[in-house]
């Protein structure tokens, strides 16, 4: 058996994708008849094939545990306690997987209900409620816990930047930097920031740290580092890899990160 990623789902279907017109052309009828196909096409490959589209994992697993005692003692006794991160994210289909597992093993669900971004595959904001209800867990507030930027408000910005709201008075380990209007100038200002922040992170002395430029759109991400790429002048290019995030929709930043 293997999980096919949502990449190797997409070619798994794209022979009944491409028998269709782009999806804002298709009428309610028609769409309804592909996702008919793809349904049953998922069912095939499952069944069939052995291959399990990432999205069909949880619902299957969620049946299989609901109708088999030996199954969940296998599970439990293999695993009798497991993490689940970011749990405020979790589908119905994995609420249920979650609920038949804990019948045998300790679950510990860490979780943030201000960063639940996938309510559009059925992240449900009572989940949480759902856990506590089901399992009565001891609850730890970790909300005031800060590994990452201990002594700054970087934690406290982000989320001022997700809401839009900001504060009046300054943000600690906050510093903001205005560009040029024109292309040109901005680019090599954004160059410029990149090198005096390396150079700051490098006379640290440590050996493990990462910088990142987060940019709004893909076009800007590709424009950065094509900048990055060939700077101004006789700088020497700057090493980067270039990411964007798919997922997120409450942040859909690309990033090209140094390292």
């Amino acid at each position: 058996m293997t999980i096919l990623t949502p990449p190797n789902e997409a070619i798994a279907l794209s022979a009944i994708r491409s028998g269709f017109d782009a999806p804002s052309k298709l009428s309610d009828e028609v769409k309804a008849q592909k996702a008919a196909l793809e349904v049953a096409e998922r069912m095939r490959l499952a069944t069939v094939e052995g291959k399990i589209c990432f999205d069909l994992f949880a619902d299957r697993v969620a049946i299989l545990l609901h109708g088999s005692a030996k199954v969940r003692k296998l599970v439990s006794t293999m695993y009798p306690f497991i993490i689940l991160d970011e749990f405020q994210d979790t589908s119905a289909e994995q609420w249920r997987a979650v609920k038949e597992i804990g019948k045998g093993t300790t679950l510990i669900a860490l979780a943030d209900p201000e960063q639940r971004i996938f309510d559009f595959i059925g992240a449900d904001p009572e989940r949480l409620n759902h856990f506590k209800d089901a399992f009565k867990p001891f609850e730890h507030d970790l909300a005031s816990d800060n590994h990452r930027s201990k002594g700054t408000d970087i934690a406290i910005f982000g989320d001022h930047l997700l809401t839009g709201k900001f504060r009046n008075e300054p943000y600690q380990g906050i510093e903001y930097e205005g560009f040029a209007s024109n292309p040109n100038q901005a680019y090599a200002s954004i160059v410029t920031q990149i090198l005096k922040s390396r150079q700051r992170l490098i006379a640290i002395g440590r050996h493990d740290w990462s910088l990142a430029i987060l940019a709004p759109t893909k076009r800007m991400t590709r424009l950065v580092s094509d900048s990055l790429r060939a700077p101004f002048g006789n700088v020497p290019p700057i090493m980067h890899t270039a990411a964007v995030d798919m997922e997120g929709p409450m942040q859909r930043a690309a990033i090209p990160c140094e390292g």
